[in-house]
């Protein structure tokens, strides 16, 4: 959809005021971070000549949401191996196709995620060792080292994995996939293909007992520094398709976003410094009801994959299925705000001056015997 129209000649602001929305507590059919609100009998009418604009104030919510979540916490690995003296009825060799993930929660340094990311690892190469007939202990080291910081180093990430004996494996394919963005956390490659051999990271096998894991790219300890508002109304904003969750190119498209906030440590917030910083003009003429919906960078619920449940962060006794799934209904995750909406006088409307020609009488009454009363019999 075209923006019709390109440049305001003049604005006017012929009616203001604030709308302030506590999504705490949501009625049915609304979720703490997904509400419709419904302005009764207070809706809002422009003219001709007037849009109507919302523009965010002020945003506040708690940060209770996870740097590592099941957004950017999954590696598939992938093994090969080969049993040198299998059983009877057993084939020689083996594979498996795992999906890795990350614990879920907040990571203060890089060396906690390398360590979580090696202890499972290892777990997986011991299992898959042990299905190639080699029973076997791995010991690992890792870096970045506990001693680094964020502010030194290289921040690169190096496993090194060693087994007690030979492992019979004969490959090793860690792959952070498109639908995960696991590769930023770990720097490493996005795999956009199906291919089951291509790599996220530099792995080498030195002999028949050691891997070696590196990352090409500096670590980093979250993927989407901002929550982003959106509404369902129409607008004439813009965005890049990505923030769409669509596809990942350049491509322009209509946008549903009315303002992106910054993650802190504890709250997420916002409030203006300058007018209208944040704002979308409608393409509606009247507005009776209005969603508003936060989600990531990729269009996604918060902390959440694509049809996931109403639970962002939390307690997972099962990696990736939460123990609760109504965080955003009868827990903490709901926000607060102030939408100012303004209705502005655009342009002048033109209507028509002059009075326009009567219409001629339609035939059936315009001509004989039909232009008098009653088939011309007498009025009275």
């Amino acid at each position: 959809m075209s923006i019709p129209i390109s440049r305001y000649h003049e604005q006017q602001i012929v009616n203001s005021f604030n709308l302030f929305i506590d999504t705490e507590q949501p009625t049915s059919g609304n979720t703490g971070d997904d509400v419709n609100l419904h302005l009764e009998g207070h809706s809002v009418e422009a003219r001709d000549g007037e849009v109507i604009r919302l523009s965010l104030s002020s945003f506040t919510m708690a940060n209770n949401l996870y740097q590592i979540d099941d957004t950017n916490n999954r590696i598939r690995v992938r093994t090969t191996g080969t049993n040198p003296n299998p059983s009877v009825g057993t084939s020689a060799s083996t594979s498996s196709d795992a999906i890795l993930r990350l614990n879920i929660g907040n990571y203060g340094v890089l060396y906690s995620i390398v360590k979580n990311f090696a202890e499972q690892l290892q777990v997986i190469l011991i299992a898959q060792a042990a299905a190639s007939g080699a029973t076997v202990t791995f010991t690992h080291t890792v870096k970045p080292s506990s001693a680094d910081t964020l502010s030194e180093g290289n921040r690169l990430m190096k496993m090194v994995f060693t087994a007690s004996t030979n492992h019979n494996l004969n490959s090793l394919v860690l792959q952070c996939e498109k639908s995960s963005e696991s590769y930023q956390i770990l720097g490493g490659k996005r795999i956009d293909t199906t291919s089951a051999t291509a790599q996220s990271f530099n792995v080498t096998k030195t002999g028949g007992t050691t891997f070696t894991v590196e990352g090409y790219f500096p670590m980093q300890r979250m993927t989407d520094p901002y929550v982003y508002v959106r509404t369902d109304a129409g607008s004439n904003n813009l965005e890049s398709v990505i923030l769409s969750g669509n596809s990942n190119s350049s491509d322009v498209v209509n946008s549903n976003i009315v303002a992106k906030v910054f993650r802190d440590v504890e709250f997420i917030s916002y409030n203006a410094s300058i007018e209208n910083e944040y704002f979308v003009n409608l393409q509606q003429r009247r507005l009776s009801s209005l969603r508003l919906f936060l989600t990531d960078s990729k269009g996604r619920r918060l902390g959440r994959l694509s049809g996931a449940t109403g639970t962002a962060a939390g307690r997972q006794t099962t990696p990736g299925t939460f123990d609760s799934t109504e965080q955003s209904t009868l827990g903490n995750l709901f926000f607060t705000a102030v939408l100012k909406i303004d209705v502005v006088k655009v342009r002048d409307a033109n209507y028509l001056q002059t009075t326009p020609p009567t219409p001629m009488l339609p035939a059936r009454i315009a001509q004989s015997p039909y232009t008098w009363q009653d088939y011309g019999l007498p009025k009275h």
